[in-house]
């Protein structure tokens, strides 16, 4: 028996390819027991789909590979993964952060539709079985060799090994010439020496400067019980190293250090009013740097006022660690683009091996961003086969 196309992973990327390709015969082989392990755990359990901001502001959320996957984003857009999803008798809402979710806020509605689509576009699905090497017409499994016109790579990346990534396709496409950026985590928390907030996780800011050695970024942070999230953190992680440095700036970093004469409040009082901080945040703060939080502000040292002033517009940290690919995201690494025609998603040194979605050296800002590439990766590849159809 030869398929018209395997596609090899389960997850969004092959599901979004399979949902939308027409076979006479496809198989989607599955490490796991059921696909999309990882789709069903996206936004929380929510599933953020993609972002409904301008497609034009996308390019920059990928980094330094942005630009050049501008034209698969801008062919197979927000709107148009959007109008899909409503295809499927799907309705979404758009929040204010103009993150775009199923109205059901359900992961698993999305993954079913998915599925159902595929099953009558001709895919047949076998899960539990791992792929141990793959040749032009042929893949390998541990349960047999199965032959085909076309193979599709959408194994994803290193995250949440629990759902079935693993990376180890990659070792195989490895010893066979192709250049593989190696994979770290990305979009996960950085954790920190002696961290302090731990009576106080759950407290976040909005739109504060993060910085991680010479990269920065602005957006929210979040105080975990173990250290340090939210998108501006998470944006940076790649970059976090054991021993590197995370600065955070909690009140603007140009501000002055304000007269405290005749403050008859406490320097907790004050300073929460004066920049808007919560006073369980600033009482753990001053505990920390060893200052009277509960004394009169005008009653203390010019030299512990301005340590606590000078913290807040730039506290640093020694980076111990983050939370690894337990707890990322996405995976930074991967496939390099370099070995790929973009313009139909193949393998250069290969005729008829595709790869799309995660498996590539492509990680998304937190948001949507990583599913859209995914969608709009898998329907280059969807229409490369079905038409030979470029951009």
């Amino acid at each position: 028996m030869k398929y018209d196309v395997i596609i090899i992973g389960g997850g969004a990327s092959g599901l979004f390819l399979a949902s939308k390709l027409k076979v006479n015969k496809g198989l989607i082989i599955e490490s796991t027991n059921t696909p999309g392990n990882k789709l069903l755990i996206t936004g929380a359990g929510s599933c953020n789909i993609t972002n409904a901001r301008d497609i034009k502001e996308f390019p920059k959320m990928y980094g330094d590979s942005g630009n050049k996957i501008r034209k698969m984003l801008y062919r197979y857009n927000n709107r148009d993964l959007m109008e899909y999803i409503e295809s499927l008798n799907i309705p979404l809402i758009i929040r204010e952060d103009n993150k775009v979710f199923p109205l059901s806020m359900k992961s698993k509605d999305i993954l079913d539709k998915l599925m159902d689509k595929a099953i009558k576009n001709g895919f047949e699905l076998i899960t539990g079985s791992n792929v141990i090497d793959t040749q032009e017409g042929e893949v390998v499994t541990l349960k047999g060799t199965y032959l085909t016109n076309n193979i599709v790579i959408a194994t994803g990346g290193k995250s949440y090994p629990q759902t079935g990534s693993d990376g180890k396709l990659l070792d195989v496409l490895k010893d066979k010439g192709i250049d593989i950026v190696d994979q770290i985590p990305a979009l996960t928390p950085i954790f920190v020496q002696n961290y302090m907030y731990r009576k106080v996780s759950g407290i976040s800011f909005r739109n504060i400067s993060v910085r991680v050695d010479n990269n920065e970024t602005y957006g929210d942070v979040l105080l975990t019980h173990k250290g340090f999230s939210g998108p501006a953190v998470l944006r940076l992680s790649e970059y976090a190293k054991p021993g590197g440095k995370i600065n955070i700036s909690y009140i603007d970093k140009n501000t002055g250090v304000p007269k405290k004469d005749g403050i008859s409040k406490t320097l907790i009082n004050f300073i929460s009013e004066k920049y808007y901080l919560p006073k369980k945040f600033l009482f753990e703060t001053t505990e920390y740097l060893k200052i009277d939080g509960n004394k009169r502000t005008s009653n203390l040292s010019n030299n512990d006022f301005k340590r606590i002033i000078d913290y807040l517009k730039n506290a640093e940290y020694s980076i111990s660690g983050t939370g690894g690919f337990k707890s990322a995201m996405v995976t930074a690494g991967g496939i390099s683009l370099d070995e790929i025609d973009l313009k139909t998603m193949k393998l250069k040194k290969y005729n008829n091996i595709y790869a799309i979605g995660e498996v590539l050296d492509i990680n998304g800002d937190t948001g949507g961003y990583n599913l859209q590439f995914s969608y709009s990766s898998a329907m280059i590849a969807a229409n490369s086969i079905d038409n030979d159809w470029t951009i």
